[in-house]
């Protein structure tokens, strides 16, 4: 045991983690180690994959040393992971060789109720730190022939730093025959704790990965394909650069706080959120960004406090009030959209027709070229619009209740 790759892998991140110690207490019995296990180690293929994708071996590239048998952890082990028949021995698993690089297939023939086994792979975690972003680990499934009462399954459960007792709750997600055993790839993601965090005194995070079913079963081979699993981290905010000038244009951040996910600018200029294709809303739209302005006066040019950033302007006239004209949106956005709201019960507000007291590109623009009444309780839409040739950009009226 004295071989200077054996010591290498002895030193590899993934050595104290898993099963690592009990092929080493083990290794003293084999006739011979296998050529893969004393090579230096360096970045390998599973270190670069668990850089890449948080699991070593993640993407099933690196095969076992023959893969002309089933995996066994200590005779025909399969790198960066632990193979486990949890329960029976009728659910074997073999590594083959694929355009892609590699898949783990698992077997099964007719045994027991209950039978279950699964790959699993232990990666440190470090619950301890200030940073607790989490993270969801997800089994890539493809195409299977089985037809009985068996699930294919990920499980995922933090472990403290002695690595053997858990903490948090573990989650497992699985998929039956109806819906991936038509011969149809599928992907299966679990967060490892429900509250997508994780726990303070979480050192590592297991992953399990397999094939069980829930009642004996006799008949023909089944088999199902593993294409790839791996981590994504979870983030509570990301930034984003601008890639033509990040010095001139806004920095955008993601972020989700207290139930809410924000999409803001952070800094540079106005910034403008394109959505290149169809937006779907699977509930109730929301404005917000209401401000509110009592009317005292004629307005020309009107712009209240935060009326470059609301949605809806809700005004309190003390008479019948004239606005001629609001400002233009900031950085000259054409589609920009405002609601104009009189919340009073006894007056109006009109909205003066390309009304000269205003500048041009503040003016509004009625329907049928009239002034627009807001009656009380009543509202107007406006959007800040062109004409044919983008000239002459106005504020013009688009509905009103």
């Amino acid at each position: 045991m004295d071989d200077p790759g054996i010591q290498s892998l002895r030193r590899s991140p993934f050595s104290g983690v898993g099963d690592i110690s009990s092929v080493f207490s083990q290794l003293d019995s084999i006739a011979s180690v296998p050529m893969s296990a004393t090579e230096d180690l360096g970045v390998t293929p599973e270190v670069a994959t668990y850089i890449q994708f948080g699991l070593a071996n993640g993407d099933l590239r690196v095969p076992t040393p023959d893969t002309t048998v089933n995996l066994a952890d200590i005779t025909n082990k399969f790198p960066g992971w632990s193979f486990v028949q949890s329960s029976g021995t009728a659910i074997t698993a073999r590594w083959v060789a694929t355009t892609a690089g590699g898949s783990v297939v698992f077997t099964m023939v007719a045994g027991s109720a209950g039978d279950d086994s699964y790959i699993e792979q232990i990666v440190p975690m470090n619950g301890a730190s200030a940073d607790l972003r989490g993270v969801s680990a997800v089994a890539a499934w493809a195409t299977a022939t089985i037809s009985n009462s068996a699930e294919a399954y990920i499980t995922a459960q933090y472990l403290t730093g002695d690595g053997s007792t858990t903490t948090g709750a573990a989650t497992t997600g699985s998929v039956g025959a109806s819906t991936l055993f038509g011969g149809n790839a599928y992907a299966v993601s679990v967060l490892p704790d429900t509250t997508g965090r994780i726990p303070t005194a979480a050192g590592y995070l297991r992953i399990r990965i397999g094939l069980r079913r829930a009642a004996a079963v006799v008949g023909a081979t089944n088999v199902l394909t593993l294409g790839s699993s791996y981590l994504r981290p979870l983030q509570s905010s990301v930034y984003v650069l601008d890639q033509s000038d990040p010095t001139a244009n806004a920095m955008w951040s993601l972020r989700a706080q207290s139930g809410v996910l924000d999409i803001a600018a952070s800094t540079g200029s106005t910034p403008v959120l394109l959505i290149s294709s169809k937006l779907q809303m699977n509930s109730a739209v929301v404005m917000s960004g209401f401000i509110y302005a009592s009317v005292t006066a004629t307005k020309d040019d009107y712009s209240p406090t935060g009326w470059q950033t609301c949605s809806i302007l809700v005004l309190a006239p003390d008479a019948n009030r004239t606005i001629t004209g609001f400002a233009a949106p900031t950085g000259s956005i054409e589609g920009t959209i405002r609601v104009i709201h009189n919340s009073g019960g006894a007056f109006n507000v009109t909205l003066s027709h390309a009304d000269a007291a205003s500048s041009a590109s503040n003016r509004i623009l009625g329907a049928n070229g009239a002034n627009v009444v807001i009656r009380p309780y009543g509202s107007v839409t406006l959007m800040w619009l062109p004409e044919s040739g983008g000239s002459n950009l106005r504020w013009r009226m688009v509905s009103q209740v």
